[in-house]
């Protein structure tokens, strides 16, 4: 699931928690990204 900031406003703490919590244990299985990385993703995702 990909998130956007408008489904971020209208989540629950709950939602919030469990998807912080993701992207925690993700980290700790190893997946991450470098900041070039990110920044591709977003200009393909964005147009920026």
């Amino acid at each position: 699931m990909q998130l956007n900031l408008d489904d971020i406003g209208g989540m629950s703490r709950a939602e919030l928690d469990a998807e912080l919590t993701k992207g925690i244990e993700s980290l700790k299985s190893g997946k991450s990204y470098t900041a070039d990385e990110v920044d591709a993703e977003f200009a393909k995702e964005f147009g920026l």
